[in-house]
């Protein structure tokens, strides 16, 4: 649960998740005069034999146990953009 008073900015936070997790990306979230934004997010490794770490392996991301899994986004302000899974490119 996210909770907080009005314009305390749980809106931006749950975008900025759900950004670095693969929503759709539009060069109008980049700042005027900026070449890019970038939005990074970093969770917990998950159990080695759990599914996550399934998903991650069979996508050939290599997570150690006890490795924090960071994922990051970078949006162009061409419109372009590029993410990746503890710097290792992730394609789309």
């Amino acid at each position: 649960m996210l909770t907080g008073e009005t314009g305390a900015g749980k809106s931006i936070l749950l975008d900025a998740l759900g950004l670095a997790l693969g929503d759709r990306a539009d060069s109008g979230l980049v700042r005027q005069g900026a070449a890019q934004a970038v939005v990074t997010a970093s969770f917990d490794t998950p159990h080695a034999d759990g599914p996550i770490a399934a998903l991650l392996a069979d996508n050939g991301f290599d997570i150690d146990p006890g490795e924090p899994l960071i994922v990051r986004r970078i949006v162009k302000a061409d419109g372009g953009s590029r993410a990746f899974v503890n710097d290792q490119p992730a394609s789309a």
